[in-house]
């Protein structure tokens, strides 16, 4: 959201495999802060590093809003969505938390609890789970493994 009511966290994949953490506070006294944190392979995180804290900058300052820094800072394709989304398009992959990572939006759901995840990021999740297993078959490679909200089955070819 723009002005969050209490905390926001939100993680954004950025270009070059890093990932942008946000935590986005609302003050008793009614100011807004926000941290922020770049992890990823150097340079690249260095970079988007000075980015986000120039964003940071702008809103505890109260020059611009957290949606507003950040599309200054990183562009605004960071943060834009097409014109002819509709609002079932509009979820958050559960492994990143971002709505969109490049020019895709999430496109694989757990059957059981419904949560969308970036094809993507759900091939690293489940790379990286001890209880998924990868099926060869002639062409291609399913990889299964339990899902990281409900633990249901879940599989993607590769």
């Amino acid at each position: 959201p723009p002005v969050p009511r209490r905390h926001t966290n939100r993680k954004v994949l950025l270009a070059n495999r890093c990932v942008l953490s946000l935590v986005l506070a609302l003050m008793p006294s009614g100011n807004l802060t926000i941290t922020v944190e770049v992890h990823g392979p150097e340079p690249a995180a260095g970079k988007a590093r000075a980015s986000a804290t120039s964003a940071a900058m702008l809103v505890a300052q109260g020059k611009a809003s957290p949606v507003e820094a950040l599309s200054q800072a990183f562009g605004d394709d960071l943060l834009a969505r097409s014109p002819n989304e509709s609002a079932v398009e509009d979820v958050s992959c559960g492994v990143c938390y971002a709505h969109v990572l490049g020019t895709s939006v999430p496109d694989v759901f757990c059957n059981r609890c419904k949560q969308a995840f970036h094809t993507p990021c759900l091939m690293t999740w489940l790379t990286a789970e001890r209880h998924a297993r990868a099926t060869r078959g002639v062409a291609l490679t399913t990889l299964s493994g339990p899902c990281p909200y409900c633990g249901a089955e879940l599989r993607i070819a590769q």
